[in-house]
Parts: structure tokens; C-alpha cells; sequence
């Protein structure tokens, strides 16, 4: 088989080079590729790959409820442990157990900390997550400008992607506000309600199950967190028993495979007046929510151990990390 002439081969490279160029410029302006179909999620994950937080002793994972019902200054400054919040929008646990084993494997967590309610439990799997997971680890953590490529748009939908698309600012531990994001925004959402279980709840169940014992066979402690919900969720019997048998469908999984659940769902320690919406706390809802996981890790004398295991690890310890935006 005849050889493709050197001459080609260095006129096809030379056409190459200003494109590969562009997408570098590109990146390096934080305009990125498209990862998922989460603008967000793709922005934190590539912001921390360029900022790394380093080997993490507490990772978060989840969607908006872990996203905005944590509060990091109160878990870095109680705890003083290397810690990252990865939560984003709309994730159900198929979504997470997807992005989980290249999280684990890029930061290399002692815990991660799910804080969870029945929204991450209703909506089919996300494909473009297991698609991005699926790229071969030394693609997505060291050449990103790699989805210019594969998940190719235009470069004036990824400036607005980037630059119009309505998202919240990121703490220094990838945290932040459900109040920032509604701020200015008239909401009419006091007669909602969570059409709970679905068709798709079996299969998110059974990703919990998957990411217990992932976590597990990682020698890595799970500390699932029930989130608080308003009030009205249970008005009715049916909410009531919906809720009380979802509870104990995850506390059941989560003991099974050796982690830590924790209930939150408390009327009387977080009413209504502590929430933005049905399933998002306030910033002061959260801060108090926030207190009462770092208390019950505390008083959990062997996960507080695995926690404090990993405190040397990272490069910044408690403190905040470069990934944030400030």
C-alpha cells in the first residue's frame, strides 16, 4: 500500500493548525466545548480541571439540592478537610452514577456527600452524561478541546452558552445560591407538587444501589443526606405514605452497602419560611441544614474518622481552592 506523500501530510497538518489554534483560544477564554447536556455541569467540571482542588477528602456530588442546600464556608471551616462541591442541575442518580468514576478517579475522594430529595428520583437517565463519561479519561482530564470536535457547535452558540445562559455565581468550593438564581425572578410555583414515584423511579433506585457499591468496592464511605422539603409536599395521606416508603427505600439501600444515612425531612426544624421553593433552601436554610450534617458527622465516630483521614491531602486544605469563582 503506497504511503500518503510527506509533502500532504504536512499541508493537511498545516491546514489543522489554525482550527486546533481556535479551539485552544477558545478555551482558554473559558468558552468551552459542549460536554453534556448541562451547560452547567460542563462549566464547573472544566473550571476545575484548569483550577484542580487537588486530592479532595469530601466531594460532593448530586443535582441543584446538593448544589444550593450546602453551605461550604460552614462544612470547610468545621470540617478543615479538602473539600468540592460537583453538584449540578436536574441530575437524577443514573446521571450521577455516570460522572461518579471519573470524579473518583480525578480527585480521589475519602467520602462523597449526596444531599438528596424525590426530584433525583422521577426523570429518565440523561444519555449525554454517559456519553462524556464514556471518553477515554485521558481525553476528558487532559484535552477537553477534544469536544470542540465531537460535540461540534458553532462558535457563536458556545459564546452564548457560555455568557447568556442564566446560571448561578460558584462559591470557591463550586457551591452557590438558589437565591441568586431567582433573584429578580417573579416564581408561581406555591400550588406545586412532586408526581411521585414515576415510571422511571425503579431505575433510579437501582443507580443508588450502583453507586452505594461502587463507593463501596472504592473503599469510599457514602453519606447520604435526605433533604428537607415545604410542608405542603405532605398535605395529603398519599404524599405522606409516598414519602415515608421512599425514605425507607433509601435508608435501606444506602445501610446495605455500609454508608450513612441521614434524615433531614424535619416540618418543625425547617419551615416553610427557610425555602425559596418545594425542594431548595434558603441560604439560611441551608446554612442550618449545613450544621446539622457536620454535627452528625462529627458525632459519627467512624465516618468523622474516614473524613479527617484525607485532611493533609489536598493542596489548600479547608480553605478555598482555585476553581471558584470569587
Amino acid at each position: 500500500m503506497e504511503r500518503p506523500p510527506a509533502k500532504f501530510l504536512l499541508k493537511l497538518a498545516l491546514m489543522a493548525l489554525p482550527v486546533f489554534a481556535g479551539y485552544e483560544m477558545l478555551y482558554r477564554l473559558s468558552i468551552y466545548p459542549v460536554l453534556t447536556a448541562s451547560q452547567f455541569f460542563d462549566y464547573k467540571v472544566l473550571e476545575a480541571g484548569r483550577h484542580p482542588p487537588g486530592k479532595l477528602s469530601l466531594m460532593a456530588v448530586g443535582s441543584s439540592v446538593t448544589l444550593y442546600d450546602l453551605d461550604s464556608r460552614v462544612i470547610a471551616d468545621s470540617l478543615q478537610v479538602p473539600y468540592y462541591n460537583f453538584g449540578s442541575w436536574g441530575m437524577q442518580m443514573t446521571d450521577i452514577r455516570a460522572v461518579l468514576g471519573g470524579l473518583v478517579a480525578a480527585y480521589h475522594p475519602c467520602a462523597v456527600l449526596i444531599c438528596a430529595s424525590p426530584r433525583e428520583f422521577m426523570l429518565p437517565r440523561t444519555p449525554s452524561y454517559a456519553d462524556y463519561a464514556g471518553t477515554a479519561a485521558f481525553i476528558r482530564e487532559r484535552f477537553p478541546e477534544y469536544f470542540y470536535v465531537r460535540n461540534f457547535n458553532p462558535v457563536h452558540t458556545l459564546w452564548l452558552r457560555r455568557f447568556r445562559s442564566r446560571r448561578p455565581t460558584m462559591d470557591a468550593w463550586g457551591g452557590a445560591s438558589v437565591e441568586e438564581m431567582w433573584k429578580g425572578v417573579v416564581r408561581h410555583d406555591k400550588g406545586e407538587q412532586l408526581a411521585f414515584p414515576t415510571a422511571d423511579t425503579e431505575a433510579q433506585y437501582a443507580a443508588l444501589d450502583s453507586v452505594c457499591r461502587y463507593l463501596r468496592e472504592q473503599h469510599i464511605r457514602l453519606v447520604f443526606a435526605q433533604a428537607p422539603m415545604e410542608a405542603r409536599y405532605t398535605d395529603s395521606e398519599r404524599g405522606r405514605r409516598e414519602l415515608a416508603a421512599f425514605q425507607a427505600r433509601c435508608g435501606s439501600i444506602v445501610g446495605a452497602a455500609g454508608g450513612n444515612y441521614f434524615n433531614y425531612y424535619d416540618t418543625t426544624v425547617f419551615p416553610d419560611s427557610l425555602f425559596a421553593d418545594l425542594t431548595h433552601l434558603t441560604r439560611a436554610g441551608g446554612s442550618i441544614l449545613t450544621r446539622k450534617i457536620v454535627a452528625d458527622v462529627k458525632a459519627t465516630n467512624e465516618l468523622a474518622a474516614i473524613i479527617q483521614s484525607g485532611k493533609d491531602r489536598g493542596q489548600h486544605g479547608g480553605t478555598a481552592v482555585k476553581g471558584g469563582q470569587r
